[in-house]
């Protein structure tokens, strides 16, 4: 089944976009709603705010590693959004910002580094500018555990309310609200873990590389196993089994990294 026509595209800031079918899926697979499902309540429109603060959080993540590779490289970059293959060869997982530079310029361990931070850096100046605005609207803010999630989040009130209402347009605000939040101080947080080949890892690796001709690629790798086999445990014992098993590859993919520079 040809699944090429339903890729959505579009230009952002002058930076091609592709949203591949799977990303749908991708949004559905990490909502909080798959146990949640509850005939009284709309939570059909907050899978639809939770839909759209993931794909804005998404897209905000890797902008800012597309405008970051114009400004450092020089670079002509894409964006491709789900799970699979990009038009230009490159594999998706989530996101990717891939990039052919359009005129010579040596990348330094720097520019990677700021390369690597700008996404996670945006998307953590996203969710600052949501407070800024709800700060100016007036909104009260509260923290909690909310919808399950292991990690306790601070809400405007007035918008993220809508997670416990009946009311579709408030459920949706709601879910967008607090989506838009999680994942980009949450899953900011985790992306900026130097755990490679996280945007975390790739900074330190690039750095240690630098300050550390030698060994600093294994000394990172090493760095990674430590760190990747910690969040392993901490998402086991949340009961994300999903995490645990993504950060657990995580460190046997940076344990056959670093046995691979020791030799």
């Amino acid at each position: 089944m040809n699944l090429t026509r339903y890729v959505w595209r579009f230009r952002l800031f002058g930076v091609p976009v592709a949203v591949l079918p799977s990303f749908w899926f991708l949004c559905v697979a990490f909502s909080p709603f798959l146990n949640r499902i509850d005939s009284e309540k709309p939570w059909l429109f907050g899978l639809l705010g939770w839909t759209g603060a993931t794909t804005v959080a998404f897209l905000l993540h890797e902008l800012g590693h597309a405008l970051a590779a114009k400004r450092c490289f020089g670079a002509s970059p894409e964006i491709a959004l789900g799970i699979g293959t990009a038009t230009n060869g490159a594999s998706v997982f989530g996101g990717v910002t891939s990039w052919r530079p359009v005129y010579s310029k040596t990348p330094t361990a720097w520019s990677r580094a700021v390369v690597s931070f700008a996404g996670p850096g945006l998307g953590l100046l996203g969710v600052a500018a949501l407070f800024a605005v709800a700060f100016l609207c007036g909104c009260e803010f509260a923290g909690g555990n909310v919808a399950g999630t292991p990690i306790p989040l601070v809400l405007p009130l007035d918008w993220a309310v809508g997670i416990a209402s009946n009311e579709p347009l408030d459920a949706f605000v709601g879910f967008f609200v607090y989506g838009f939040i999680w994942i980009g101080v949450f899953w900011g947080a985790i992306n900026l873990a130097p755990i490679y080949p996280l945007d975390g890892g790739q900074i330190t690796t690039a750095l240690a590389a630098h300050f550390l001709p030698k060994n600093g690629v294994r000394a990172a790798a090493i760095l990674s196993i430590v760190c990747a086999v910690g969040l392993a445990a901490f998402f086991y014992f949340c009961k994300s089994f999903f995490g645990a098993l993504f950060f657990a590859y995580l460190a046997y993919q940076n344990y056959s990294l670093a046995t691979v520079k020791s030799r």
